[in-house]
């Protein structure tokens, strides 16, 4: 299952809702992804056949979701974006697209899943809004059980070994925490706040480390935090690679051992946002190379299937402030699926993702 988390990824989804106003026993690839559907801005949730090159609509929704959507078990869980109303989570069954609110779940949001236990955390504000908690329930939202308490949290995000959770936060007293970590029931700081200003990360698939994008007072850099510098003593990350600091990062789920896919952006004087995929080799100080796609292309998720990069393009005319369209792409550069009726803004799932 792809890791889900409040990200810069997502915030890019919002943007592009609004511009919208092998052998036998391998399965076929399947994604489930976000569309818009840019006649009313309905929001759709989609499953892709890759080998059948087919689409299905799962449902809809005539809002974008608050936080990513998350896959746990044969359901999909959604939370419609309701500012001044109190959060409902419906439970979508991806097979037949009925639609259940989580009655059990009332005042939680954000869920994400643990990848390896019966286990959900979720984002609990409280009534004034002055602290946010985290609660772990079961996946059917029961027995729930607060882990810690602060001003302000986001972008949760568990080990894919289902060990540890991790979180960025401001503590009670207005204190920016970047990077706590949830482990072996104590929460505790992790991130040596003088290396710099944290903005997304990702782990790596065998939970040995996380990779951590950051801005530094001259550069946006990424770099990696063994396993142990977060569970037992803080340390400095190694540097693994920098940009400018007038770009951003997305750390994308087409992540491996070895490699991790990233998004950079950057906007020109004229509002165009230029943004480029690149693929970050981990075991090299050398290790950025440029992936080859179609010019004028915004990329917003990238996952893989087997051996394959897939990822959303989407055709942005500043002018117009409309999309022009939008697909799956496969890393080489071609489409690997579009249809007349479908323009994707994100991947949330795979059938072979772990």
């Amino acid at each position: 299952m792809l890791k889900h988390r409040m990200a810069k990824c997502w915030v890019l989804v919002v943007f592009c809702v609004g511009v919208f106003s092998a052998a036998a026993q391998t399965p076929d690839p399947i994604l489930i992804t976000v569309s818009v559907n840019p006649d009313n801005n309905m929001i759709n949730l989609v499953e892709v056949n890759l080998a059948s090159n087919t689409h299905r609509t799962i449902t809809a929704f005539n809002e974008i979701s608050y936080c990513p959507p998350v896959v746990v078990g044969g359901d999909l869980l959604y939370e419609p974006l309701t500012p001044d109303q109190d959060s409902v989570v419906y439970q979508v069954n991806i097979t037949d697209g009925s639609i259940t609110p989580l009655d059990s779940v009332q005042g939680l949001r954000c869920p994400i899943p643990n990848p390896a236990t019966n286990q959900i955390a979720w984002l609990q504000p409280d009534s004034d809004r002055d602290q946010t908690a985290i609660v772990l329930t079961d996946n059917n939202g029961a027995d729930p059980a607060v882990i810690s308490r602060y001003q302000q949290t986001y972008d949760l995000m568990w080990s894919p070994d289902g060990e540890i959770l991790i979180n960025t936060s401001v503590s009670p007293d207005g204190v920016y925490r970047p990077l706590h970590v949830y482990y072996n029931q104590e929460s505790r700081p992790f991130w040596i706040r003088e290396v710099g200003l944290v903005i997304d990360y990702a782990w790596l698939p065998d939970s040995s480390a996380l990779v951590v994008a950051y801005y530094t007072p001259d550069a946006l850099v990424i770099g990696t935090l063994p396993r142990a510098c977060i569970v037992e003593d803080p340390c400095f990350p190694q540097e693994r690679a920098r940009f400018d600091s007038t770009s951003a990062v997305i750390l994308t789920d087409a992540i491996r051992t070895d490699h991790i896919i990233l998004i950079k952006e950057r906007t020109d004087g004229r509002g165009q946002l230029d943004s480029t995929l690149y693929k970050l080799d981990l075991t090299r100080s050398d290790g950025l190379q440029t992936m080859p796609t179609p010019d004028g292309l915004t990329k917003t998720s990238a996952i893989y299937w087997g051996e394959t990069l897939h990822y959303v393009g989407t055709r942005f005319d500043p002018t117009t402030f409309r999309v022009n369209g939008s697909a799956i792409y496969f890393g080489g550069g071609g489409i690997s699926y579009s249809a007349a009726d479908y323009f994707p803004i994100s991947i949330i799932w795979a059938n072979t993702a772990q």
